[in-house]
């Protein structure tokens, strides 16, 4: 960073390219309202989002919705949907825009555009930005498979932040670990992205035992609702709940113990004591350095860097010493961007 000439000085925000499934479940949705919070405390900026893990394009549509409603302009954040199949289910609620209103990134095609929206970023940041990776990493893979691309990614890309786990074989090498929901989906991008990318970058991944350390309660999504003037986190995240417990009940009702006689109506969602675990939002956490005190992450020397893994299994406090500090940090940052939905709402009333 001290090469990086005039332009550029160590208070100058983060660029960040985020990688998501939102849609899937509430986890994304807190992730990118975390992110916004950063941005405007100038520790991030946010610029581009990728949707991926199956039906792209809704995924993309529902980012931009997000993105509007916390006051981004659509040429700041350009938003591209990657067509690689996944998981086809994505809730969302009234209002977001349509394909054609969403204005997503192009590109020289549809089936391209993810790709060389990472590849443009890498290129524009060049040596300066951060992708954030909380869904498959599909893109990842697709903009890796020429090597004049690959040595762009190389060039482009200062760190690469995964939410998932690794495992550290013979020699320090990290592999990917297909426990992991978002390395399974797409595990030839995955490997791939590892294989590539960790010899000249260092790798940040927060896994599954660090996201169970921390909780969010019903009462945290009550009171971003109460910030942001009407109840729109809680919606979000009753759609992903009531579709898990259709699609899978026994899985849902071991996760969420409800009351037998509150199953059958609609009080089963007050029941909830919690809502989720944040894996995504953690890693949020992790990758804005002023939060570098909320962890104590396991180090594997890289021959581009260290790469630091939170979180990898489930032994002492898995690399998240106070889980209470790392839980308040999630719902600052969530309940100041639902502060910033209020008001972009009541600007545009004016």
């Amino acid at each position: 960073l001290s090469l990086l000439g005039d332009r550029h000085t160590m208070a100058d925000p983060t660029p960040v390219l985020l990688v998501t499934d939102i849609g899937r479940d509430i986890d994304d949705t807190v992730a990118l309202l975390t992110l916004a919070t950063y941005e405007r405390e100038r520790k991030v900026k946010l610029v581009g989002v990728v949707a991926t893990g199956g039906a792209g394009v809704d995924r993309a549509r529902l980012t931009r919705y997000w993105l509007r409603r916390l006051g981004y302009s659509d040429e700041s954040v350009p938003t591209a949907a990657c067509l690689a199949p996944g998981k086809d289910v994505c809730l969302f609620p009234q209002g977001i825009p349509s394909k054609e209103d969403a204005c997503l990134f192009e590109g020289s095609s549809e089936e391209r555009a993810a790709a060389e929206l990472c590849l443009k970023l890498a290129d524009e940041y060049q040596g300066r930005l951060h992708v954030v990776v909380i869904g498959p990493m599909s893109a990842i893979g697709d903009a890796l498979e020429k090597e004049e691309d690959v040595v762009r990614m190389r060039k482009g890309i200062a760190k690469l932040h995964i939410q998932g786990q690794a495992k550290v074989v013979e020699g320090g090498r990290m592999e990917p670990d297909f426990l992991a929901f978002n390395l399974s989906e797409n595990k030839d991008a995955a490997t791939k992205a590892f294989a590539e990318l960790q010899d000249h970058m260092p790798f940040q991944l927060l896994g599954k035992q660090a996201a169970y350390r921390v909780t969010l309660t019903r009462e945290d999504f009550v009171a971003w609702d109460e910030a942001a003037g009407k109840p729109v986190i809680t919606q979000q995240a009753t759609m992903g709940l009531a579709a898990f417990r259709k699609n899978m009940p026994e899985v849902f009702y071991r996760l969420y113990p409800v009351p037998e006689d509150m199953r059958g109506n609609g009080d089963w969602f007050k029941s909830l004591t919690y809502i989720s675990h944040p894996y995504d939002p953690l890693l949020c956490v992790a990758s804005n350095p002023a939060n570098e005190k909320l962890f104590r992450p396991v180090e594997v020397a890289g021959a581009a860097g260290v790469h630091k893994l939170i979180g990898m299994k489930d032994e002492g406090d898995c690399e998240v010493p106070d889980e209470k500090a790392a839980h308040a940090e999630i719902c600052r940052a969530v309940r100041e961007s639902s502060k910033r939905m209020a008001e972009v709402e009541e600007e545009r009333k004016k």
